[in-house]
């Protein structure tokens, strides 16, 4: 509804009437609501993020299954792929099945004695909980099939 005022010079105004309950803001919201409302937001954004994600894990999934070369000619060049693997998995919230126990793993390569590239342990940051531990299986000279698994998080967001 709009009503027609004269200012003093004799010109109308035209202003909004406004009704009285307009003009009541929305009560604040308690801890309850304010909790509510945010833990949703934060939900909304994990599956965002993790819609984003999957085609870089996809890609990551087509580089190790086409991955047959199990050395690369020395420690150091082995090394510096089982490094970058996990640093891209880490990002990704991702890990590779470790071959005795499935666990989400870290590819490692070490120096072992008599074996010229070194060889590959699968290390346990957390177990199939998200418990935080250290574990390593492996001392292997070659990796076989590297898949690809998620990592165990709890977000607190309805996460199970």
């Amino acid at each position: 509804m709009r009503e027609q005022k004269k200012t003093e010079q004799g010109r109308e105004r035209t202003s909004a009437a406004v009704e009285p309950e307009e003009q009541l803001a929305p009560p604040p919201l308690g801890p309850e609501e304010r909790y509510a409302a945010v833990m949703a937001d934060l939900k909304e954004l994990n599956e965002a993020i993790t819609r984003d994600l999957e085609p870089h894990a996809k890609h990551l999934r087509e580089i190790l299954d086409g991955l047959d070369v199990r050395t690369f000619g020395s420690q150091e060049r082995n090394e510096d792929v089982a490094n970058a693997l996990t640093a891209i998995m880490r990002r990704l919230e991702m890990g590779v099945a470790c071959p005795r126990d499935e666990s989400p793993s870290n590819l490692r390569n070490f120096v072992a004695d008599g074996q010229k590239d070194g060889g590959y342990r699968f290390l346990h940051p957390e177990d199939r909980n998200g418990t935080r531990k250290q574990a390593q299986h492996g001392g292997f000279q070659t990796f076989s099939e590297l898949k690809l698994v998620p990592r165990p998080y709890k977000l607190g967001i309805g996460d199970d």
